[in-house]
């Protein structure tokens, strides 16, 4: 029976000092974020990086940062990122940093009562450096729309933080955020003249570099940017196919431009073997920026398969067989991603098929 004690008592004392091991660890790791919250507020790029690298810390580990509650000027601690840190206080060298390393998320929601994005702590926290800020937020596809427990966007904090913005500032940082980028009337239509034509779309959207030097919105921009994920390769020069790599689709092809199968659904979709050769559901109706599909059945792209070049389309009635090829129903979206789309078969020969099946079950 002694013995039992004895074993259940150096049992208690084994876990009790793994506790105090695991509580200390996690003071570690607290005191560490706290550092990292303090050296985001001060745009203290070298220290920042030396604490993240030192202590292998995530860059995303929200800390208590002790400031006044966005849109109030009660004062207490609230849950804070170090991005949410450096855009309250107006830190580029930090922010920039953080967004560069691309495994930050720019619309985190706090987890705390609050419920605030970095949008909000940057207009809450009213820095000289506010209009930056935002507009690096934004670039980074920071959305001006989420809103906090109170129902307020971004924009809204404004009626509480006006009095601390210059005038011009604030009609700066409200364009910023309600609009996301000022009208630009030099943007060309991407659905009218020479960027709606098939020739177009296949061969130069989203292939020629963008020649502006300056903030505007890539998705009314028929021109690729840096870091677009709507990029694409010209089929002319690059002899890939419209089927999806399945590299890619894990997250990166190794072969890079000289995969022979398409990286994205703007590339498998606008491939001249694939492009228009449906029709939308949605027809002349369809309210989406870029289409990959028809809207009419004069529209429609017959295409030989073996070579992806486009042949003369014969009159078709609605029995025919491809009046029943439609796309579907959410086809065509702007966002580099179609859940549940995959490019219809072409008619090939029987041995690349089988190349081809086994290829995307991998």
């Amino acid at each position: 029976m002694c013995g039992s004690e004895r074993n259940l008592c150096s049992s208690r004392t084994t876990f009790t000092e793994a506790e105090l091991i695991r509580t200390k660890a996690e003071q570690e790791r607290v005191d560490a974020t706290m550092s990292l919250l303090e050296y985001a507020a001060c745009d203290d790029l070298p220290s920042f990086k030396r604490q993240t690298e030192e202590n292998s810390l995530d860059i995303n580990e929200p800390g208590l940062w002790y400031c006044k509650r966005v849109g109030s000027k009660k004062m207490g601690f609230q849950e804070r990122t170090p991005l949410m840190v450096a855009a309250m206080y107006g830190s580029i060298e930090v922010l920039i940093y953080i967004i560069s390393i691309g495994r930050s998320d720019v619309n985190r929601v706090s987890s705390d009562e609050e419920k605030v994005t970095a949008l909000h702590c940057t207009v809450s926290g009213c820095s000289v450096s506010i209009v930056q800020v935002i507009k690096i937020l934004l670039d980074a596809s920071a959305s001006p729309n989420n809103v906090d427990a109170n129902g307020n966007k971004p924009v809204d904090i404004l009626v509480q933080a006006s009095r601390f913005i210059p005038n011009q500032t604030r009609k700066a940082v409200e364009l910023l955020v309600v609009s996301k980028y000022p009208a630009d009337a030099t943007l060309p239509d991407i659905n009218e003249g020479v960027y709606g034509t098939d020739e177009f779309r296949m061969f130069s959207f989203k292939v020629k570099p963008c020649s502006r030097a300056y903030s505007h919105d890539w998705t009314e921009c028929p021109f690729v940017h840096p870091g677009e994920n709507a990029r694409r390769r010209d089929p002319r020069k690059y002899p890939y196919s419209c089927v999806p790599c399945p590299e890619f689709r894990k997250g990166s092809c190794p072969k890079g431009d000289s995969c022979e199968y398409a990286h994205g659904v703007f590339e498998s979709w606008l491939h001249p073997s694939q492009y228009k050769t449906r029709l939308c559901k949605d027809e002349t109706c369809c309210a989406r920026k870029v289409c990959f599909f028809a809207h009419r059945r004069d529209e429609l792209r017959a295409v030989n398969a073996s070579t992806g070049s486009a042949i003369v389309s014969p009159p078709m009635s609605p029995s025919s067989p491809m009046g029943n090829n439609l796309s579907p129903r959410n086809g065509g979206l702007w966002q580099n991603r179609v859940n549940g789309l995959t490019p219809p078969p072409l008619q090939l020969n029987g041995s690349f098929v089988v190349v081809l099946m086994i290829l995307l079950l991998l």
